[in-house]
């Protein structure tokens, strides 16, 4: 399982002398942060072999897939000049970039109000495009951005997908201008598409879209585990059965993990930075939603009931940012005991014992 400090970083500076035996870590060829490149005003490299355009006039007659960006049209299209040496194309792939992390995932603005979300890829690798016209057709009450269109660049081993940028701001922004009401009233509200998406079941650990899942705060290990595969690459676990599930729990940890039914679709990533909130906040007293909409549905699967509530009062994902806010623990808090309110038990004092016995069998080889 890589670790915070395994993930890439940036070049050291120049006059950075490397200890002994140093070794530069390992990346996407090329790096993630070049997935798009801005050739001109209104026109983007994609990958390796597509270009985004903002259309004047009708749109070319090779696009793709066309969508309305408020007063403007944009389309994509294969690169008549597709790139084959992984060297991206001259222009600029940072002045429209919004976001990075680690070494695997970078969102690029295109247009106005159109976001381009890149994400390491291979082959099994389930498709966020999939997971969100899932839960727009199952659940349509769950707030959920209209994705536009999702393309797999199998040269750069990347995914890239194109959505409506999300209204409102995020929790993270927003936490200090919520009353404590406001924050246990979007805890609950949130708590209520939960509940929502786990009526969905199934009998296996998998994607919506039938996929093995990455998800090694649950499964340390799966079976065939590469650690000697930078952590840019996805691991993906087997699609599980029940009892297939609780054998390799327990094969790593020794511990017998708790009793699981059936899996419950769940979106396992509602952290701070994937929530966003209604902007401007409505007066405390209102009784209007709080919940704008929830990004990055690459994180909802199928799991035990019981990890719902168990990943948010463990995963320091779901923490605020200890430079910002004194207690960094507001968000899970709330959150946790709004599920556990709506009976959604969690497995936390189990999870610890076995992660804890993980490590020193990890320590002893």
């Amino acid at each position: 399982m890589a670790s915070l400090e395994e993930e890439w970083k940036p070049p050291p500076p120049i006059n950075w002398v490397p200890p002994p035996g140093w070794v530069p870590p390992r990346q996407m060829e090329p790096p993630i942060v070049q997935s798009v490149t801005t050739i001109r005003p209104g026109s983007w490299a994609i990958g390796s072999a597509m270009l985004v355009e903002k259309v004047r006039g009708s749109p070319s007659e090779d696009a793709i897939h066309t969508w309305d960006d408020g007063s403007s049209t944009y389309c994509i299209r294969p690169n008549s000049n597709p790139i084959k040496n992984k060297l991206p194309p001259p222009g600029d792939w940072s002045v429209d970039r919004i976001y990075e992390c680690s070494s695997a995932a970078a969102s690029w603005a295109i247009g106005e109000n159109t976001i381009c979300k890149v994400r390491s890829w291979k082959e099994g690798k389930s498709s966020e495009l999939e997971t969100m016209k899932f839960v727009r057709r199952k659940a349509p009450s769950v707030p959920v951005v209209e994705p536009y269109y999702y393309w797999i660049d199998r040269e750069w081993n990347r995914s890239y997908l194109f959505m409506r940028r999300a209204s409102g701001q995020s929790l993270e922004k927003a936490w200090n201008t919520l009353t404590e009401r406001q924050r246990r009233q979007l805890a609950t509200e949130l708590t209520g598409h939960v509940s929502t998406l786990a009526k969905f079941t199934s009998i296996r650990l998998e994607s919506a879209d039938c996929c093995g899942t990455e998800l090694d705060w649950l499964v340390m290990e799966c079976p065939g585990y590469d650690k000697t595969l930078p952590p840019f690459v996805p691991q993906l676990n087997p699609r599980y059965t029940r009892d297939e599930f609780k054998s390799t729990l327990r094969e790593y940890s020794g511990i017998e993990p708790p009793s699981v039914d059936r899996f419950h679709f769940y979106h396992c990533f509602l952290v701070p930075e994937s929530l966003m909130v209604v902007d401007p906040v409505p007066e405390d007293n209102s009784t209007l939603p709080l919940l704008a909409c929830i990004n990055d549905w690459e994180w909802a699967m199928y799991l035990p009931r019981w990890w719902i509530s168990t990943i948010v009062v463990t995963n320091p994902a779901f923490r605020l940012d200890r430079k910002l806010f004194p207690n960094v623990r507001a968000w899970s808090e709330h959150f946790g005991q709004a599920l556990v309110d709506h009976k959604f038990r969690h497995e936390a004092d189990w999870y610890w014992r076995q992660y804890d016995t993980w490590v020193a069998n990890t320590e002893e080889e």
